[in-house]
């Protein structure tokens, strides 16, 4: 009986996280970009990197680039990390007050207003 309740709560938590990903995506795609991260993204599609912005994450877009060419597929990635970092929180936190500031909080206006964001910062 107890698996059977972990169990449900974790399906609610991995629904939600899956819920506020798709919102995100559909709010902010293809995401916005600084003029740091335009030039990320040319050194990612052109091979050619400079020294002037840290190389991991124009590095790790080129890879992302294999998958799905656009500026899109670091947004992608970026929400994935945040709604699997709340699903993660939802998942280790007991107390119910908790879990639901948890959710307010990644749905909160100043963490959704750097979410559609593509930087590095």
């Amino acid at each position: 009986m107890v698996a059977t309740k972990t169990f449900i709560k974790e399906k609610w938590y991995a629904i939600l996280s899956i819920v506020g990903f798709l919102l995100s995506l559909i709010a902010y795609y293809p995401g916005f970009m600084t003029n740091d991260s335009i030039d990320q993204y040319r050194q990612s599609v052109t091979e050619h990197y400079n020294d002037w912005h840290p190389l991991a994450m124009a590095h790790l877009w080129h890879y992302f680039n294999m998958l799905y060419k656009t500026p899109a597929s670091m947004l992608i990635f970026q929400l994935s990390c945040l709604w699997v970092g709340c699903y993660f929180l939802l998942d280790s936190i007991q107390a119910k007050v908790w879990r639901i500031g948890i959710v307010l909080l990644c749905l909160a206006p100043f963490v959704q207003n750097f979410a559609g964001y593509i930087i590095k910062d």
